[in-house]
């Protein structure tokens, strides 16, 4: 397992400071990683031990160099290891992410023109009668 932590601030000035990881099991809440690396300005590679498949939440607690101008602060990332499929899904496959099929498009293209003609032929100029 490999991990990858950073800190950010709105503020001219980067954090510093000592960033805890802590891995626990979805399944238990028993940590099964623990360590603790210090952090300027630039991600730190965390690696940890081998991990069976499953569910796991990893969280990073930042105490600050500089408590003055920082607060401590923390987050909280789930993962997992030998998902079906690659993805977040339980199916097997990939998740939807929403994109719309080609005849969708089409069509949708095809109503605005129409709607867009109709309003040109609706609002021409009528000649005059004398």
């Amino acid at each position: 397992m490999v991990l990858e932590v950073r800190a950010s601030a709105n503020y001219p000035t980067p954090p510093a400071g000592k960033i805890a990881v802590t891995v626990t099991s979805a399944a238990d809440a028993e940590p099964v990683f623990r360590t603790t690396v210090h952090f300027t300005n630039k991600p730190v590679r965390v690696e940890g031990p081998r991990l069976p498949k499953g569910g796991y939440l990893a969280r990073a607690a930042l105490s600050p160099d500089d408590a003055a101008l920082f607060l401590p602060s923390s987050d909280d990332t789930r993962f997992r290891i030998g998902a079906a499929g690659g993805g977040g899904d339980q199916s097997g496959g990939l998740p939807n992410t929403g994109g719309p099929d080609l005849l969708w498009l089409v069509l949708g293209g095809a109503l605005v023109a129409v709607g867009a003609g109709s309003v040109g032929y609706g609002r021409r100029r009528a000649p005059i009668a004398a």
